[in-house]
């Protein structure tokens, strides 16, 4: 994957410019902007297990798990698993050494998650793209409504956005540098870190080993068979970690039949079922400006546009493995944050537009995103874009009526 052009020199107004942008997008995560104050169901569900953990110490989470079992086999509708231990652990870490309340240090950890992410599309754009394209994809990063969100949650989303976004950056490192061990072993513990963050890092492996198999069909770029090992090395030791976690490789694979099974709940049932092109419709409505731009590359992508054609199967396997059948209803939304993050640092390169003069280009993307707009206004997904979360009483404390969520259009 050798014809991109070299990233071109940083001078100091594209350096004070880029320090201004990144500033900017550092305010944005960090000031507490959202009008919702309250602790969501998912949001107390960490704080419980991390006030667990800090109480119980690190060496015996593994009553914090037995306990959550315990509490699970009562319900049908699946809670968040206490498994989630590599967002988990270094959270209870920060509250132990940092003696911050376990809510607050997970939105420490959504924090810093989100704004490292930024400086991770800062160096990727530059490195992959030069000055120009690194300055204009940061800006849309910087501003992104989807990340500014997470990054003010107590959830793992923004957490597994950044690990999920590293993966990809040192799987194409490893492409451009096939003797160098060294983007492979940071890859693996990549990885690692992932899969024992939630269970949608399937969705990642996925779109990543299906990448890695159609370069090898086309023969764009030079990926080895380390990549498979690692990968599969990496998933296995992050499986024993939790099965050691759980009692044994059988009650791991018990556990997972049970998760898999739960009820999704009412609130999954109605919002995040629907049409296939319901994550596409809800990224839509969160960034047009990205999604216009993602496409309007995807579509000129031609023999010489080899990073394009890397990040656009990226892009396409992960969406086609969270429509599989495995996903049904269970954390439909979450599982797109690899989709809404890995592109956006090719969306930026102006397509080319055979036949078409600079006119016509304008007047054809304005009468698309007329179309997408009169298709959202009209479709029957608006009451699952539109939805409000119940507070919780207390911190930490018990829901206020036995329900965390209430639906309510407005």
């Amino acid at each position: 994957m050798g014809n991109e052009s070299s990233p071109s020199r940083l001078t100091k107004t594209s350096l004070a410019l880029l320090i201004v942008i990144l500033s900017v997008g550092v305010f944005l995560r960090a000031w507490p902007s959202a009008s919702f104050k309250g602790i969501g169901n998912d949001e107390h569900n960490y704080a419980t297990y991390v006030e667990k953990g800090v109480k119980y110490g690190l060496s015996n989470y593994g009553r914090v798990i037995d306990e959550f079992i315990a509490s699970q086999v009562q319900q049908a509708q699946s809670l968040i698993p206490a498994t989630r231990i590599g967002f988990i652990w270094p959270t209870i870490l920060l509250a132990s050494f940092g003696k911050l309340n376990p809510l607050y240090a997970l939105r420490l950890m959504s924090h810093g998650s989100a704004i490292l992410l930024l400086f991770a599309t800062a160096i990727l754009s530059y490195r992959f793209g030069g000055v120009r394209q690194m300055l204009v994809v940061t800006t849309l990063m910087a501003v992104a409504p989807l990340q500014i969100f997470l990054s003010q949650r107590a959830l793992g989303d923004a957490y597994f956005a950044f690990l999920a976004v590293l993966c990809a950056w040192f799987f194409l490192e490893a492409l451009h540098a096939p003797r160098s061990s060294g983007w492979l072993v940071a890859y693996g513990v990549a990885f690692v870190l992932l899969v024992l963050t939630k269970e949608n890092a399937i969705f990642v492996c996925v779109a990543l080993v299906g990448t890695w198999i159609c370069l090898i069909g086309t023969r764009i770029g030079r990926p080895s068979f380390g990549f498979l090992l690692v990968t599969f090395m990496a998933g296995a030791l992050a499986v024993l970690i939790l099965a050691s976690l759980l009692g044994g490789l059988g009650e791991w694979i018990t556990f997972c039949r049970i998760y898999a099974k739960g009820f999704a709940g009412p609130y999954a049932v109605q919002f995040q079922g629907g049409a296939w092109y319901r994550y596409l419709v809800d990224f839509t409505l969160l960034s047009p400006c990205i999604v216009a731009l993602m496409f309007g590359r995807i579509f000129t992508i031609d023999k010489e546009s080899r990073l394009d054609f890397f990040w656009a199967l990226l892009l396409g396997f992960s969406f086609l493995a969270i429509l599989g059948p495995s996903v049904a209803l269970a954390r439909g939304v979450t599982g797109a944050t690899i989709i809404r993050e890995v592109p956006t640092d090719k969306a930026v390169v102006r397509p080319r537009w055979p036949g078409f003069n600079r006119g016509s280009r304008g007047s054809i993307s304005v009468l698309a995103l007329l179309r997408l707009r009169g298709h959202l206004r009209s479709s029957d997904l608006q009451p699952y874009l539109r939805f409000e979360t119940i507070p919780l009483i207390g911190g930490c404390g018990e829901p206020d009526t036995g329900t965390a969520r209430r639906d309510k259009v407005y």
